[in-house]
C-alpha cells in the first residue's frame, strides 16, 4: 500500500525534512498519492508535520493505536488486529481461537468494557487510556515451564518500556508492574485445551498497560500511568510482542535467563508480604511472611513468622504490601 511505503520512508529518517516530490519518485506514485496518504497516516495519530512548498517531516512520537504504525517497528511478521472496544481481549481470542491460532497473533482493543484481571477482578480499561492487548503463543512450551510465561511476559513488558520511554519499573510477583507503590500493568494467562490430548494447545497472554492518568483519575491512589510524556505508542507495542515471542522461544528451549532480571528488578523480595490463600475469601485474614527469593521456576520463596521456609506457586496466593 502507498500509505505503509510512506511511512516507511518517514519513519526512515525521524526529524528530517523530506519533499513529496522525492517520496513520490522513490515509490513511484502520484504527489497526489502522497498526499493522500499523508493525510490518512496523520488521521490514525501519527505526527506527520506539513512544511508549505517544501515537504514533511515525520515526528517520532504516536499518540493513537494504528495497525500500520505498529507492523513498520515489528521484527516478527505476526498479525495484527485492532478492534475499537472489546469487552476483553483475552475472552474474544478465547472465543474465537479457530480463526486466532497462528503464533505471535495480537488483538488490541482501544477500549474494554469487561476488562478482567487474574481471580476475574476487574481491570479499568477506558478509551484511549492503555494499551489493552493479547497475545496467543502456540504451546511449545516443556512440561513445567507453562506456568512462567507470566513471569517471561512481566520481563518483557518492562524492558519495552524502558527501552522506549526510559522508565524504569518495578515487577510485583507474580503479574504486575508498578511505578513506586502503584501499579501500572497487569498481566493475565489464560490456557486453551486440546479436547484430543487433554494438554494446552495455546496461551492467551492478556497485557493492560496504563498510559494516559486521565483514564485512572479514579483510582490514582492505587494506579499509575508509564505516558505522562509524549512517547510512541506504537513502537512500545512493537517492542512488548517482539520481546514476548523471543523469551516464548527462548523458554520453549528451557532458557530461564530472562529470570534473573525477573529477580533483579522484583520489589517484593527482602521485603514483608501480606499473603492470602486463594480459597478465602476477600475478608480472610493476611498472613505476613518474608519474600526471601524468587526461584528459577517462578515460586515465591518465604519465610513464615516462625522461621519456616516454604515455596509458593502464582495459584496459590495473592500478595498485598505492608505500607
Amino acid at each position: 500500500m502507498v500509505k505503509d511505503d510512506v511511512l516507511k520512508i518517514l519513519m526512515a529518517s525521524p526529524e528530517t525534512l523530506i519533499s513529496g516530490q522525492s517520496i513520490a519518485k522513490n515509490i513511484n506514485v502520484s504527489r497526489t498519492a502522497i498526499w493522500k496518504a499523508i493525510s490518512t497516516l496523520q488521521k490514525e495519530g501519527f505526527l506527520i508535520e506539513q512544511v508549505p512548498n517544501r515537504g514533511y517531516v515525520f515526528h517520532n512520537t504516536s499518540t493513537k493505536i494504528s495497525k500500520s504504525g505498529i507492523v513498520q517497528h515489528l521484527t516478527n511478521n505476526v498479525p495484527v488486529h485492532i478492534y475499537d472496544s472489546l469487552p476483553s481481549t483475552n475472552s474474544f481470542v478465547l472465543s474465537k481461537i479457530d480463526k486466532f491460532r497462528e503464533n505471535g497473533t495480537t488483538i488490541i482493543a482501544l477500549e474494554q468494557t469487561g476488562g478482567r484481571g487474574r481471580f476475574n477482578r476487574p481491570f479499568l480499561s477506558p478509551a484511549n487510556s492503555g494499551v489493552y492487548m493479547s497475545v496467543v503463543l502456540e504451546n511449545s512450551l516443556p512440561a513445567g515451564f507453562v506456568t512462567m510465561i507470566t513471569a517471561a511476559t512481566a520481563v518483557a513488558v518492562s524492558k519495552a518500556i524502558y527501552d522506549v520511554l526510559g522508565i524504569q519499573c518495578d515487577i510485583k510477583w507474580v503479574n504486575d508492574l508498578f511505578l513506586g507503590d502503584k501499579k501500572v500493568c497487569g498481566i493475565l494467562t489464560e490456557g486453551i485445551t486440546s479436547l484430543e490430548s487433554h494438554t494446552i494447545s495455546h496461551l492467551v497472554v492478556g497485557i493492560g498497560l496504563n498510559t494516559s492518568s486521565k483514564g485512572i483519575a479514579g483510582i490514582s491512589d492505587i494506579a499509575a500511568s508509564v505516558g505522562e510524556n509524549d512517547f510512541n505508542v506504537n513502537l512500545l507495542i512493537a517492542n512488548i510482542i517482539d520481546n514476548l515471542l523471543d523469551l516464548h522461544e527462548k523458554l520453549s528451549s528451557e532458557d530461564i535467563s530472562f529470570m534473573d532480571y525477573y529477580r533483579s528488578h522484583s520489589n517484593v523480595i527482602g521485603k514483608i508480604v501480606f499473603i492470602r490463600k486463594l480459597n478465602r475469601t476477600d475478608d480472610a485474614p493476611l498472613i505476613p511472611y518474608e519474600a526471601i527469593n524468587i526461584s528459577d521456576d517462578g515460586t515465591l520463596v518465604v519465610k513464615s513468622t516462625d522461621g519456616k521456609i516454604s515455596k509458593l506457586s502464582s495459584g496459590e496466593v495473592s500478595l498485598k504490601f505492608n505500607r
